[in-house]
């Protein structure tokens, strides 16, 4: 048995017109989704952060192949107007409806903390925060 787990932690930088058309696209596209007809090869695919363009690229790729995977969402970064990850302010994550969306249509929607914290550095309570409120 074969098993291959992809873990998308990024945001996806460009989005084009149909899901061949960008570097990250094709790469996705390509190399991460292979079809097979062998019974005994499974994927398991995670995307962390709650990027919109996990929902506008990654999304219709999953649905074109009628491939499952799991979101991981943080909390406190769905609808904001501004989000800091490493460093890098960024507005582009997805929103609620989003997020409805992609568990209507079957997808496992994950907790990912409440605001991407390390939590070796933090409390007992604030790490029971993080994890306990974004369930």
């Amino acid at each position: 048995m074969l098993v291959l787990i992809v873990n998308h932690h990024r945001r996806i930088s460009s989005i084009g017109v149909g899901h061949n058309n960008s570097q990250h696209n094709s790469e996705i596209h390509n190399s991460s989704l292979s079809i097979s007809n062998d019974q005994n090869k499974f994927a398991i695919l995670n995307f962390d952060d709650g990027w919109k363009s996990h929902y506008q690229i990654v999304k219709p790729i999953l649905d074109e192949y009628d491939f499952k995977s799991t979101f991981y969402i943080v909390c406190n970064y769905v609808e904001a107007e501004e989000n800091e990850d490493g460093g890098k302010v960024d507005n582009k994550r997805m929103n609620w409806n989003e997020i409805s969306k992609l568990k209507n249509d079957g997808m496992d929607i994950g907790s990912h903390t409440m605001n991407h914290e390390d939590l070796k550095g933090l409390s007992d309570s604030e790490t029971e925060y993080e994890i306990g409120e974004s369930k």
